[in-house]
């Protein structure tokens, strides 16, 4: 191969991965970000589940608490 035949395969090669390849992969990047109704609504729905869990393990830790303070001062 002579240095004309590595120009035409080097040069798009090097526009391909200085230009291409990065806004290629941006946008890839922020077409997987983005969530659709059902997927948004489904998201909600599981806040709302982790919130009554984090209530419900508050109070479970409370009672546990208050429980293991009282059979101390019976000892």
């Amino acid at each position: 191969m002579n240095v004309f035949q590595w120009l035409l395969i080097f040069v798009p090669l090097i526009i391909f991965m200085t230009v291409l390849a990065p806004m290629w992969i941006r946008m890839h990047y922020q077409h997987k970000q983005r969530l659709g109704g059902d997927e948004r609504q489904q998201l909600l729905k599981l806040l709302k589940a982790l919130d009554s869990f984090d209530q419900r393990l508050t109070t479970l830790e409370t009672l546990v608490g208050d429980s293991e303070a009282e059979s101390g001062r019976r000892k």
